[in-house]
């Protein structure tokens, strides 16, 4: 009789035990749930979204790497020369003669001119030299007055400018290129970070040209071009 109630005793004790472990999970889940903010950023291509993850990233998870810096490479040279094609293109389009023979030459290079796939083969000088030449051609001014009827990366003035040190054959991007530099992506990306005693959670969802066209007829991110903040605590 007194093993059958020592036997019964242990199992209430043990059961205790785990009742007490799973309250105990349960109490410091709900303080990590508190703790923790989750935004969704949901928008067309080129609105911002993956700009904010830059600057999240830079702000509060201590910058990019030298390395992660490098990656962006030849994102950045693939921005410059698409920028300076769809301004030669803008000449054309408009009817424009460049201001002198030395323009028009380096206008033909810049169209023969083909980047190297190796992120590690730097960009020929004369790029830069060629592009920063055309930016300041007098034509140029004229055909930013019509920016409205092309396309022309919203970055585009910045790379211009750095032109030069970005055909440096030293080049690696610095944090201000890579949050100018455009790349094409879908899917679903989640970046985690810390501020203070906060948890954050971004979640940024990034559609292809078909995808936005399907989102435009019903989807929440088709009623702004701007990143809609999703903000859940």
């Amino acid at each position: 009789m007194g093993a059958c109630l020592s036997s019964e005793s242990g199992v209430d004790l043990e059961g205790k035990k785990r009742s007490q472990m799973i309250d105990k999970k349960l109490e410091e889940d709900s303080r990590r749930l508190r703790r923790e903010c989750k935004i969704l950023l949901l928008g067309s291509g080129e609105s911002g979204k993956s700009t904010i993850v830059k600057q999240m990233k830079i702000i509060h998870q201590n910058g990019y790497s030298v390395e992660e810096l490098a990656l962006y490479r030849l994102t950045v040279y693939k921005n410059l020369m698409d920028c300076a094609k769809a301004l030669i293109g803008a000449y054309h389009q408009f009817d424009l003669e460049p201001s002198s023979q030395k323009v028009r030459d380096y206008i033909t290079f810049l169209l023969e001119y083909n980047i190297d796939p190796d992120p590690n083969t730097p960009l020929d000088p004369k790029v830069g030299d060629a592009v920063t030449y055309l930016w300041n051609d007098p034509c140029t001014s004229t055909v930013l007055e019509h920016q409205s009827e092309f396309y022309l990366m919203d970055s585009a003035p910045y790379f211009f400018e750095h032109a030069k040190r970005i055909a440096e054959p030293d080049y690696i991007p610095n944090e201000a290129d890579v949050l100018r530099a455009r790349t094409k992506t879908t899917g679903i990306y989640e970046t985690r970070f810390t501020m203070g005693q906060l948890s954050i959670q971004s979640t940024v969802c990034l559609m292809s040209e078909g995808n936005e066209a399907n989102a435009r007829s019903g989807s929440i991110a088709s009623k702004t071009s701007r990143p809609l903040f999703s903000v859940s605590r």
